[in-house]
């Protein structure tokens, strides 16, 4: 059984580097640009996205956790972006019932 945690700031910065890291490759792969150009590229538009980090506003992080042995297994990243979305559009997003979301979106 897994269950889900609001992510901590240590795993949010060891999950960012990571993903701008392979962000940065697909754009240098996409555009064929020089790797330096595509890390610039990649920073500047995470930061437009989360310009506070994991407290930025409308995104959502949580870890999902294997529950036996409290191991972390992978992330959820929800960005909420039309605020008129009802609480059952975004639990159909992410695939979880209702009841799963309240009880670790609190």
């Amino acid at each position: 059984m897994i269950h889900l945690t609001k992510m901590t700031a240590i795993h949010f910065d060891a999950y960012l580097g990571k993903a701008i890291e392979r962000y940065a490759n697909e754009i240098a792969q996409s555009n064929n640009e020089d790797l330096h150009t595509a890390k610039v590229k990649a920073h500047e538009q995470f930061q437009d996205v989360l310009p506070i980090g994991l407290t930025s506003p409308n995104q959502y992080f949580f870890d999902v956790v294997l529950t036996a042995s409290d191991t972390t297994i992978g992330m959820i990243w929800y960005m909420l972006k039309d605020k008129n979305n009802s609480i059952a559009d975004i639990c159909r997003t992410l695939g979880l019932s209702k009841a799963t979301l309240y009880r670790y979106a609190q």
